[in-house]
């Protein structure tokens, strides 16, 4: 018989759960943002939708059993959270609700099982970053996210004509105007990348930065803080509104999902020289167990063909056994790191090689 080693001590499985028949019921539940009848309205009609997909489904005995362990569960809902989500899963032996901090749309789901990380890679990628916009004569910076756009006030002045009166005396001797200019340019481009640094400390997001072609050139040039530029954008926007500007950026951005990718792995090289991050499921597992887990990050097909698992101290099952249990395991992984606040990245198969396919960037 094909075996597989798997360490001791791993997660429990909830095979209880997972067996057939499943109802699954996803659904937007956001209490802090919508009027509570509202709600309850909503979600006695998610109920009488489900159940009629249970009827069709199920033998009466079965429906019954689960309609009323799901009805259950729904009038118990935790209506104080500030979560965006709920995911319930019933089957006649086990249930489960999930709070998610993630956006969903209406799902309702019978089948022979139903996990987690499924959901989430179904999930949209949330979009953020800063904007410094920059022109000859002022700059300011914005901060993005999704399809809004809001300015953020610097700690320094955004006009260059601030800095026309604080060259050093030794200018004054330059006959030559374009060297006085440049030294100004300098001064005011040393004066940008320190209100950037500033933001960017703060935020820890990557930057776009747009402009003229000349201007963008120098402040490349300068800047201290090259590791968190996602891309550089040759536009004259001086004549653009905020909305404006948001479109421009909409349209020119290279690659979305690379800008989140872009953002993950700069957070994880981070974390990493910080030591905080851990690598492979086993220490992937022991960290989430321990509520430490901040950011989990999955490659999307990591434990579902029989992926090699790190060995420890080993036990011997049958391999197609140990396929379902290292799956488990990483669904309960994942759902400890939600339950603890913690976020859920899933990325393509191979950007984690160096972490063994599964990374936990860690609280601090």
């Amino acid at each position: 018989m094909e075996t597989l080693q798997l360490p001791k001590g791993s997660l429990s499985i909830s095979e209880t759960l997972r067996k057939a028949p499943v109802v699954s019921l996803i659904v937007p539940f956001e209490p802090k943002m919508t009027d509570h009848q509202s709600l309850q309205t909503y979600l006695a009609q998610c109920l009488v939708r489900a159940h009629e997909l249970l009827k069709t489904k199920c033998s009466n005995s079965t429906c019954k059993i689960l309609f009323h362990k799901l009805k259950n569960l729904v009038a118990g809902l935790d209506f104080h959270t500030h979560k965006k989500s709920i995911a319930i899963m019933v089957s006649r032996a086990a249930q489960k609700i999930l709070y998610l901090d993630i956006s969903v749309e209406e799902r309702i789901l019978i089948g022979d099982a139903f996990f987690v990380r499924e959901l989430l890679e179904t999930k949209g990628r949330h979009i953020e970053y800063l904007v410094l916009r920059l022109n000859a004569r002022d700059f300011q910076i914005y901060v993005v996210k999704s399809n809004t756009i809001r300015k953020i006030v610097a700690d320094a002045p955004h006009s260059a004509y601030a800095y026309v009166n604080d060259i050093s005396e030794k200018i004054g001797n330059f006959t030559d105007t374009s060297s006085r200019r440049e030294i100004l340019m300098d001064k005011f481009i040393h004066h940008i990348d320190n209100s950037l640094g500033i933001i960017v400390n703060a935020y820890r997001l990557p930057v776009v930065v747009i402009g003229p072609e000349r201007m963008v050139g120098h402040f490349a040039s300068l800047t201290k803080y090259q590791r968190f530029i996602f891309q550089y954008i040759h536009y004259n926007t001086s004549r653009l509104s905020d909305n404006e500007l948001l479109f421009q950026l909409t349209t020119s951005l290279k690659d979305s999902e690379a800008l989140v990718n872009f953002n993950l792995f700069s957070q994880l090289d981070e974390a990493k020289d910080k030591q905080l991050v851990a690598a492979g499921i086993e220490e992937v597992t022991e960290s989430a167990l321990a509520r430490r887990g901040r950011i989990l990050v999955i490659e999307k097909e990591f434990g579902k063909k029989g992926n090699s698992v790190e060995t420890k101290d080993q036990v011997s099952i049958p391999f197609a056994q140990s396929l379902s249990r290292e799956r488990e395991q990483i669904d309960n992984v994942i759902e400890a790191v939600l339950a603890n606040g913690g976020q859920v990245e899933i990325v393509d198969n191979n950007a984690l090689t160096k972490y063994k396919h599964i990374a936990l960037i860690k609280y601090y």
